[in-house]
């Protein structure tokens, strides 16, 4: 679809539990079907559009950290450098460490 669709397509989200380990899942995947720079979209966590949500006052920032840390569960991403990595693309200042870090 994106290869089909690049003048349109600037954004992939996406759900992923897939083991980084391993490099299956759907972000693996879709890594591997397309150079994304190349083409000119981005993939950022589903914490990203939160965090947005938060800037623009339709989620309070406390409301905006517990959603991104619940998606973070529900994907796997369990380990604090994980983590990390996803709250290194959110527009927050979150300080709460969830209680399912490993």
């Amino acid at each position: 679809m994106v290869k089909q669709n690049l003048d349109t397509i600037e954004i992939i989200l996406m759900m992923d539990r897939g083991d980084t380990e391993m490099a299956d899942g759907g972000r693996s995947y879709v890594r591997r079907q397309l150079d994304l720079k190349d083409a000119g979209v981005a993939m950022p966590s589903l914490g990203v559009p939160i965090g947005l949500l938060a800037q623009q006052g339709i989620l309070s920032e406390d409301e905006a950290c517990v959603n991104i840390n619940e998606i973070a569960e529900r994907e796997g991403w369990t380990s604090r450098n994980a983590l990390k990595r996803i709250w290194e693309g959110v527009p927050l200042d979150c300080d709460q460490e969830p209680e399912f870090i490993e």
